[in-house]
């Protein structure tokens, strides 16, 4: 779950400023959680992350990318 923080972090960094703040992240060891009632935001958050879950040398690249201070 804290990965997913971080490369859900950098993704908005890098890749979709225009969700940031429209959405929350609470995850635990195991589990990843975004919340909102912007549901927009939330299916444009799940859509890229699965099209990076998809795309391991995409996935890969940004993960290198991850800023330090975003891992846990």
């Amino acid at each position: 779950g804290y990965d997913w923080e971080a490369v859900t972090q950098q993704l908005l960094r890098d890749r979709a400023p225009e969700l940031e703040g429209r959405f929350g992240l609470d995850p635990e060891g195991s589990m990843f959680c975004a919340y909102s009632e912007d549901r927009e935001a939330l299916q444009a958050l799940g859509a890229r992350l699965a099209a990076l879950f998809h795309d391991k040398k995409a996935l890969e690249k940004l993960v290198a990318t991850v800023d330090p201070d975003f891992w846990d």
